[in-house]
């Protein structure tokens, strides 16, 4: 807890100056303590000659509102009106909602090269916290030497989500300490990890995440400063895979390998050179048999080769034998006889039948005779 005048001597830095109103000690000689601050703004803050400000009537103005004032918070809201009135971006006092400030402590098992002091603490992306302290320890029984890293984290940064927590808590009829809200999401997979922030300079955060099927590990509420556990980073879990990427590569028998390879070149090699000396010009000479067999066919396929016109002919003579066939077939239906008789010789043709012919008649110039004799 600080007092009043430490926040007065505090809210004037001619700098950024942040202030804390929860945290300073109440009393009822808040226009004392404004006048402190206005002596000491009048004898140190050397820009008035630049500035149109009546700094007397600041005096006469605020003087009394900060008389009037009863609590803490109301105190800082006059101090903050006072300094404003100088209208000076580097004279100011601003209220944060930090509220009180808690320290933990984490345990990292492998290197935190990149991490430093003032790293932020981040809770699902909120920051909440800085990194106040890193140191090497001695762990006798696991032969390792593990980095305890300390931090003061703000539960009030989270806002609403602390208020909500804290109702919870009480609600269930439980103690509103932080250590007994933090054991619960310890049990659900809260773990501190450390994280890349840049990948370009190396620099690591603290990371309040929580880790799906994290293995469940012992929260002692009671520990002071609360311990909070921790689980590799994805940094390191990808550095733990590329060690064993590397240890199986390095287990492949490369030696082995490129002499057996070596071997199948060779065998290969000679492989080639028998294709080419002996199974490359039989297979020419095969080619060029095929050529020869198929300028054969084509020639003894063409239309005015031997073998077409021979068989033109030969389809003629199956045309007539054909025909002869079906003549044959034709008469043993109608005389089946013949198959044993033979066939009947065929019947001679018929005479022809004479005819009369008409008498010419005579010549002319001798008479016709008439009538007929007796």
């Amino acid at each position: 807890m600080t007092n009043r005048r430490d926040l007065i001597a505090g809210a004037f830095a001619l700098g950024a100056t942040a202030m804390s109103g929860a945290a300073v000690a109440a009393t009822s000689d808040y226009a004392a303590d404004f006048d402190d601050l206005w002596r000491l703004l009048d004898a140190k803050y050397c820009y008035f000659g630049e500035k149109a400000v009546d700094w007397e009537k600041v005096r006469r103005v605020y003087g009394p509102q900060a008389q009037r004032c009863t609590t803490v918070d109301a105190f800082a809201g006059v101090l903050r009106r006072t300094l404003n009135e100088l209208y000076d971006a580097h004279t100011h006092m601003s209220q944060t909602p930090d509220g009180e400030p808690r320290y933990i402590r984490m345990r990292f098992d492998h290197s935190l090269r990149g991490l430093a002091i003032d790293a932020p603490v981040e809770f699902q992306g909120i920051n909440i916290g800085r990194v106040v302290s890193i140191n090497l320890d001695y762990d006798e029984k696991a032969q390792r030497f593990p980095l305890i890293v300390g931090a003061v984290v703000y539960p009030q940064r989270l806002g609403r989500v602390h208020d909500k927590l804290v109702a919870i808590a009480q609600a269930r009829g439980e103690d509103a300490d932080l250590a007994q809200m933090m054991g619960q999401l310890v049990a659900h997979g809260l773990r501190a990890q450390a994280r890349s922030g840049n990948l370009l300079t190396g620099q690591l955060y603290i990371a309040l995440d929580f880790i799906p099927n994290a293995p469940k590990v012992d929260f002692d509420i009671n520990a002071r400063p609360m311990q909070i556990p921790t689980a590799p980073g994805s940094f390191d879990k990808l550095q733990e895979q590329l060690g064993v990427i590397v240890d199986k590569v390095q287990k492949i028998p490369f030696d082995s390998i490129g002499k057996h390879l070596d071997q199948t070149l060779a065998d290969l090699d000679g492989t080639l050179k028998q294709v080419n000396g002996q199974v490359l010009p039989e297979f020419k000479n095969t080619l060029k048999g095929a050529q020869q067999t198929l300028g054969t066919a084509d020639s003894a396929l063409s239309s005015d080769s031997p073998l077409q016109q021979n068989l033109g002919a030969t389809m003629q003579e199956l045309q007539r034998a054909a025909r002869s066939l079906r003549v044959l077939t034709d008469y043993l239906g109608g005389h089946p006889e013949a198959l044993i008789r033979g066939r009947k010789a065929d019947p001679a043709p018929p005479k022809p039948t004479p005819v009369d012919t008409p008498t010419p008649p005579p010549p002319s110039g001798k008479p016709q005779p008439q009538g007929s004799k007796p």
